[in-house]
């Protein structure tokens, strides 16, 4: 039932701290760090703060212990102290100040426990994913062994966790499985396809051929609340977002939203040229576009769109929280760059190219998946792996 198992670097800017890492190649000190390096930490104090004493820059009094004076070198390797008294890396290793990721789960075969994800759920203990071919997913945010929750597989499919229930999108229906254990069962009446799902209490919301539709995560009649028109970005899945009473979509080549209340009645948030991207968070849509050569990320809200920042290449993934925007790339880049537009800077650099990462965010940490593939350099085969940085 359970497999042990146990992915992102170029310049980076460390999130909250507004000051670009230097570029590193460092790889794996122990079990856990996972891939060739990164830089991760946030919440990043002023440097040689963190105590009832003054301390000299890069030190910090993080025991509030004035006998042994400034103990902790910020700037060093202490897990629990990275960057800033109290960064904890959340099992990830710490190295110049920087935490690294750590690997949660890794591909074994096609049959698990990570193979081709395409969207990833959170719980408040775990984090939850659907294989392509090998069924449902969990693994303790912490760390640990990756747990089999139903062996249905199919092509890969959007992802929603609640209290109970675990959901997978598949071609023309949606399974619930209980977390307790037991069999799946269909959400009768949805017929998604190919399609994220977005859970809001007990309702979901997907994209079926009649168009982005609504129905209780229990089954029942689906209700259809706007006909989006197919769009030119090749994202993940064809990306959906929820915020303040809305969903989010992409509709040719713009963002519009749809009112869960009042069906078909939608509003463009931006305009772009090819769409891949979306996330909303606290009233604001984020987004990226592309145009061939450059990702561009934009903040949209009913009075317009504001540019956050470029990346040179395409952006399929993106998560926000109050003050960060964080995505991943076709290369399976993890970056970031701050709501105001400041600071755009890749957290982690992956060595994938052509992959599609899928991420998740909490008030803690970023979890990221990306697919399995041949490296950049062609001579070393990358496998799918989940991983967690924290922020």
């Amino acid at each position: 039932m359970a497999w042990v198992l146990a992915f992102v670097a170029l310049a980076i800017a460390v999130a909250g701290c507004g000051q670009p890492a230097d570029s590193r190649s460092a790889s794996s000190a122990s079990a856990g760090a996972g891939g060739s390096g990164g830089s991760g930490g946030g919440s990043i104090a002023s440097a040689g703060t963190g105590g009832g004493i003054s301390c000299a820059s890069g030190l910090g009094d993080c025991d509030h212990d004035a006998s042994n004076g400034c103990e902790v070198t910020l700037a060093g390797s202490d897990k629990h102290h990275c960057g800033a008294c109290g960064h904890d890396c959340l099992g990830g290793n710490c190295d110049g100040g920087k935490c690294l990721p750590v690997v949660l789960a890794a591909y074994l075969n096609s049959q698990g426990p990570i193979y081709r994800p395409r969207q990833l759920a959170l719980s408040a203990t775990h984090v939850y994913w659907a294989n392509e071919g090998s069924g449902v997913w969990r693994v303790v945010k912490g760390g640990g062994m990756a747990e089999q929750l139903s062996t249905i597989g199919a092509a890969g499919g959007g992802v929603a966790v609640d209290a109970g229930f675990f959901y997978r999108g598949l071609n023309d229906t949606i399974l619930r499985t209980p977390l307790a254990g037991g069999p799946s069962q269909e959400v009768k009446g949805a017929k998604p396809k190919g399609t994220p799902l977005l859970l809001d209490g007990t309702t979901l919301y997907y994209l079926a051929l009649a168009g982005l539709e609504r129905i209780d995560s229990g089954g029942g009649e689906p209700v259809v609340l706007a006909q989006p028109k197919p769009s030119t970005g090749p994202g993940m899945l064809a990306p959906l977002a929820f915020d303040g009473g809305y969903v989010y979509f992409l509709d040719a080549t713009h963002v519009s939203r749809a009112p869960t209340a009042a069906p078909g009645a939608t509003k463009v948030m931006g305009d772009g040229k090819q769409p891949s991207a979306l996330f909303a968070h606290g009233g604001t849509l984020y987004w990226a576009d592309w145009d061939g050569a450059t990702a561009t990320l934009y903040a949209s809200t009913g009075a317009g769109s504001t540019k956050l920042g470029t990346h040179p290449a395409q952006i399929f993934s993106i998560v926000a929280d109050e003050g960060r925007v964080y995505f991943g790339d076709v290369d399976a880049h993890i970056g970031t760059v701050t709501t105001a537009g400041t600071g755009l800077a890749v957290l982690y650099t992956g060595d994938t190219s052509g992959t599609r990462p899928a991420l998740a965010i909490d008030d803690k940490a970023i979890y990221w998946s990306i697919e399995e593939g041949p490296s950049k350099n062609i001579t070393v085969f990358q496998y799918g792996e989940l991983k967690k940085l924290a922020k």
